[in-house]
């Protein structure tokens, strides 16, 4: 690599004088800034007009080290891969695959929570407990990310590249137990004909005879809280570091949001890939052979742990890919101009950034050359009798203080060792006050709490609501969700196009008021998308038909409800109370009790369908509205928290808007089920709700989405005055 590109800025250029500074000599005296290892703008010192002539024996000094743009490990780098593979684009789309195969590999888990329950005898175990194993792994890993990335040396694409390949192993453990000891999926025909012996119509059943589950197997038990806790230490290193390096190499800042697309885009597809995934494996039967359960059948296990073992491996493959990547893809010095740029450009009008006093616009010079205004802003003298300098001056002592990027706040750098381990951690208590006492800031995690409370945990019950709401399928319901999560990557697509045109904070934050207050307005239509009850023969309530002549005669039991719908098009709390004597548990035979015959005898498993399909429609349109607008205000919000911070200050701003979003997610959807439960179950069987009042939980999610949205908006409303203040505080100083 040449010299030239290791010094990009040419000789000659470092000290520039105008010829009016010439001409009145030293009556205003020019000043110089400079740059710190760590992105902190040092205080302006005097200087002369004329440099002194520089010594001609004194070697040439290197500022910085050189930039090995290379690819790969060691004495295994290769300047050929890095032509190919040391681009940004292509580590936003390696961090973004690493993120969507973590996610999705533990929604697989979570999603045949039944099945893994019979097949290792987890019957105590619930989502709660992962969810909670998880969420450990993310609080111990903000902290970690949060600490590392106030250093301004470490190689983050080695951290990522570790903690993805962890995360790959920990993800293949419990596909890895399942194939030293491979479950057969064997049936008892006695137990099968038993199974729903209970429900039908032939008389009283002794319920002892059921047969009583084995004990729970711990070792496997711990390997599974295992897998979700060290998957849960990789998304924050994913999440935080992987924004830090993307912001650090992308000089245009415009761009920045294109790149940070990418990544979250590929991190949305989760969903869709644990569906799919999921989904195609889920017909096979674990042990891959033939089986008469139904796919259906509660005891049908199926091949969960060949996607598990398949994510996992990708993973570990793409960890490698990671880091190998160079520590850096362009020379340090750009990237602090770079920064110090976007701060003076963020906290201005919007229209530029300041240079010598005047307000220099670039949105009319897109295509001038980045680098060059870098060059001239950074090595420009600024005069101190003039107007408000580029950074203002500041009275400091030559061994402590240093001004923010912002010129707003000087702030202690303390004189101990720069990237010691021991510095950092003292380092910790003041740049959490500096993070903290950043009023947006301390907003947007109060945004990220809204966020995680009511709507986390109602994203959890939207495709049951949709079951019992509107008595669709499965099947139906699962398409009824596909819709909002193509939203999400609409919404996030065109939000990263929109950031590419905003240039100040206060641009950000009303793409962010916009969006919730459209939010807002379609989320108020769910109110007329709610359905009627139907007569539920045997329920004794308002909304029921006691049949005591059929309890009687077939010994209906009240506390096993099974809600079935006959061929007469009416539900009954359970096949015994339509007098079925036969069935499988999805399809009932021989019912002798429905009210009337002529449509057939015969009963189906669930409610009947209340008959309103257009409002399911209409729902899941504004739902899929509602997810873009929503998704609109995620590239908005990451920006401006790695714009209105320290340089070395971002990774605590990410950590904790991360840490404060998943604390307050812990056992949001276990709440919103019981809320939902308790304000809208009919009928339920071992604690598990199977008829709801349609129009009570509707009323009940329009309301909590509607309120959420509106706070949001309040919320979003302040922040944005926040910015409005300090551009006309900033307008009136000029």
């Amino acid at each position: 690599m040449s010299d030239q590109e290791h010094q990009p800025i040419p000789a000659g250029q470092e000290s520039k004088a105008s010829t009016g500074d010439q001409a009145r000599g030293q009556e205003n005296p020019t000043f110089s800034c400079a740059l710190d290892d760590e992105g902190n703008v040092d205080p302006p010192k005097p200087i002369n007009d004329v440099d002194p002539p520089k010594p001609t024996n004194v070697p040439k000094i290197e500022d910085e080290d050189p930039l090995d743009l290379r690819f790969g490990f060691w004495k295994f780098k290769s300047e050929m891969m890095g032509r190919l593979l040391s681009k940004l684009y292509v580590f936003s789309l390696m961090t973004g695959a690493v993120a969507m195969l973590s996610v999705a590999g533990l929604k697989i888990i979570n999603m045949y929570m039944t099945a893994l329950q019979t097949q290792f005898h987890l019957q105590d175990v619930t989502k709660e407990d992962f969810t909670r194993a998880h969420s450990i792994g993310v609080f111990i890993s903000c902290l970690l990310c949060g600490y590392l990335g106030s250093f301004g040396k470490i190689n983050i694409p080695v951290w990522i590249g570790i903690a993805s390949f962890l995360s790959g192993v920990a993800m293949m453990a419990p596909a890895l137990v399942h194939l030293a000891s491979p479950y057969h999926l064997t049936i008892d025909h006695t137990t099968k004909d038993f199974f729903y012996k209970p429900f039908l119509c032939t008389g009283p059943v002794n319920m002892t005879q059921l047969p009583s589950a084995p004990p729970r197997d711990d070792m496997v038990y711990a390997i599974f809280m295992m897998a979700h806790v060290v998957c849960g230490l990789l998304l924050p290193v994913v999440s935080v570091l992987a924004p830090i390096y993307i912001d650090n190499n992308c000089v245009d800042k415009r761009r920045l949001g294109l790149f940070l697309g990418i990544f979250v885009i590929l991190s949305e597809l989760a969903p869709i890939s644990a569906i799919g995934g999921g989904g195609f494996f889920g017909q096979f039967a674990v042990d891959l052979k033939e089986t008469e359960l139904n796919v259906l059948d509660p005891r049908f296990v199926p091949a969960w742990w060949l996607p598990v073992l398949l994510y996992g491996a990708f993973m570990c493959l793409i960890s490698y890919n990671i880091a190998g990547f160079p520590t850096r893809l362009v020379p340090k010095r750009q990237q602090k101009m770079a920064l110090v740029k976007a701060a003076q450009l963020y906290f201005g009008e919007g229209e530029g950034f300041i240079h010598n006093g005047e307000s220099k616009n670039i949105s009319s010079s897109r295509t001038e050359n980045l680098y060059t205004e870098l060059q001239d802003m950074a090595h420009t003298e600024v005069k101190e009798t003039e107007t408000q300098p580029t950074v203002p001056v500041q009275t400091v002592t030559e061994t402590s203080d240093r001004v923010s990027l912002q010129g707003s706040i000087v702030f202690k750098s303390l004189a101990w060792p720069r990237y010691g381990i021991v510095s950092g951690i003292k380092d910790i208590p003041f740049q959490l006050v500096r993070v903290i006492v950043n009023p947006a800031l301390t907003l947007f995690l109060v945004v990220m709490v809204i966020t995680a409370v009511p709507l986390r945990g109602s994203d959890g019950i939207k495709q049951p609501f949709l079951i019992f709401e509107y008595g669709v399928s499965v099947t139906t319901s699962g398409f009824g969700t596909i819709p909002s999560m193509v939203s999400n990557i609409a919404g996030l697509i065109i939000s990263a196009i929109i950031c590419t045109r905003v240039t100040s904070l206060r641009g950000y934050a009303l793409l962010i008021l916009a969006s919730y207050f459209l939010c807002s307005v379609f989320a108020s239509f769910y109110f007329a998308m709610g359905c009627t009850n139907d007569v539920i023969f045997g329920l004794e309530s308002s909304f029921g038909s006691p049949l005591p002549n059929v309890t009687s005669q077939c010994g209906c039991q009240s506390f096993l409800p099974y809600p079935t719908c006959g061929d007469d098009g009416h539900t009954y709390l359970s096949p015994c109370y339509a007098g079925c004597t036969a069935g499988d548990g999805f399809t009932f035979k021989n019912c002798s009790h429905l009210s009337t015959d002529q449509h057939g005898s015969e009963a189906k498993f669930a409610a009947c369908p209340p008959g309103c399909m257009d409002k399911f429609i209409g729902f899941v349109v504004c739902f899929t509205l509602v997810t873009m607008f929503g998704q609109m205000t995620v590239l908005p919000r990451s920006i401006m928290v790695l714009r209105m911070l320290e340089p070395r200050d971002r990774s605590w701003g990410l950590s904790l808007a991360l840490l404060v979003y998943f604390l307050a997610s812990i056992s949001t959807q276990r709440w919103s089920q019981e809320i939902l439960d308790s304000e809208g179950c009919l009928a339920s069987a071992s604690g598990v709700c199977v008829l709801y009042n349609r129009p009570a939980i509707s009323h009940l999610m329009s309301s909590v989405d509607l309120c959420v949205y509106v706070t949001l908006l309040v919320t979003a409303l302040v922040i944005y005055g926040v910015f409005h203040f300090k551009v006309l505080k900033l307008n009136t100083k000029r």
